[in-house]
């Protein structure tokens, strides 16, 4: 798993994680998952919108994260 946030954009599948998930890496897969629908500026200082797996929209900071897999968009 890829912890560059930098490289992280829209398409791609991302793990949120933690302080306690970063410390114990081996629970990273317990955490929400989500995909990357949108970057941009938003509102309360966020810069990405993100699809939960549970179908939830969100606006989220991009630090937040870690790269699960990287997708592609045409």
């Amino acid at each position: 798993m890829k912890t560059n946030n930098a490289s992280i954009e829209t398409g791609d599948l991302v793990v949120y994680t933690t302080e306690w998930t970063r410390n114990n890496p081996w629970m990273k897969f317990k955490e929400p998952k989500g995909l990357i629908v949108e970057t941009g500026k938003y509102t309360g200082n966020r810069n990405c919108m993100v699809l939960w797996e549970d179908g939830k929209l969100t606006l989220a900071n991009l630090k937040d994260f870690d790269l699960i897999a990287a997708g592609s968009v045409a």
